[in-house]
């Protein structure tokens, strides 16, 4: 079990690598490099987060959702240049 763990936690790694990739220069934030996006997706979107917020505190699925694109955006993201917004 620990062992299809760990593969689809690389797997969803490597996804993650190609999707960030992809985005053009400067999308992410100039403090994080892609390993570390990786990381903080990671941390943020892990399999524990959705039924901790849903379950144990009481959080709608739409407020999870709202909440995962704004701190997405904000941790991750380089700031809009008019606003210094991150771009969603």
């Amino acid at each position: 079990m620990a062992a299809a763990y760990h593969q689809g936690r690389h797997l969803a790694d490597q996804t993650r690598v190609q999707v960030f990739s992809a985005w053009p220069d400067n999308t992410l934030r100039p403090d994080v490099d892609l390993p570390t996006a990786v990381d903080i997706y990671a941390a943020l979107c892990n399999i524990d987060v959705y039924p901790t917020l849903t379950v144990e505190r009481g959080w709608s699925p739409e407020r999870v959702e709202r909440w995962w694109t704004e701190i997405l955006a904000r941790e991750l993201l380089s700031p809009r240049p008019e606003t210094n917004e991150p771009t969603p």
